[in-house]
């Protein structure tokens, strides 16, 4: 579960972090291909730019690790610190 100033916001479960087992929901849904991208919660708006690209680049290389598995099917949504054009740019 993911909390939000001490309330539940969503829950997540091991097809957030386990490629067969979003490809295993996928099938079962009928979804071909999906985008993967992290919940808004994670985007680190409020933070000071610097910590918001370190947050970035951490859901960045664990969304294209993810996506790895299967290249076809998953893509990544990359994440920027739009605190910063230069940050968000380079990123």
């Amino acid at each position: 579960m993911i909390t939000l100033a001490k309330k539940d916001y969503r829950p997540i479960y091991d097809a957030c972090w386990n490629a067969p087992r979003r490809i295993e929901e996928m099938d079962k849904y009928s979804v071909d291909i999906q985008i993967m991208c992290a919940t808004p919660i994670l985007f680190a708006y409020e933070k000071p730019a610097d910590q918001a690209l370190a947050c970035a680049q951490l859901i960045n290389d664990a969304e294209l690790e993810l996506c790895s598995h299967e290249p076809a099917r998953l893509k990544a949504m990359c994440q920027v610190p739009l605190q910063d054009i230069d940050l968000a740019c380079a990123e």
